[in-house]
């Protein structure tokens, strides 16, 4: 993991202090893949459903944000605001999980 987290020094442009982060999830994947060289996709794939199977349904997340919002008296335009945040979040998750399970 020490190769991992300076080669993110040294190649990746991206903010440092965003660091810990990434070499966090790679280790886990690397430790239920059996701390592999290049792990298999099928263990991969069976990592990343074992961390999407703990979040939650992303419309229960966003009925949730609504009733938040409207319990605070935010204006409409905020709740639009905020649920196009969200939606744009699942959006990227769903196709970053594609992108490494391939």
């Amino acid at each position: 993991m020490n190769d991992f987290a300076s080669f993110l020094r040294a190649k990746c442009r991206k903010p440092k202090k965003k660091n810990p982060f990434f070499v966090y999830w790679v280790a886990r994947c690397n430790e239920s893949a059996g701390n592999a060289e290049r792990p298999e996709a099928s263990r991969v794939g069976m990592f990343l459903d074992e961390v999407s199977s703990k979040r939650e349904d992303w419309q229960s997340a966003e009925d949730e944000l609504v009733r938040r919002l409207r319990l605070r008296h935010r204006s409409f335009s905020t709740e639009k605001t905020y649920l196009g945040w969200l939606r744009r979040f699942a959006t990227y998750l769903r196709k970053s999980a594609k992108g490494v399970s391939r």
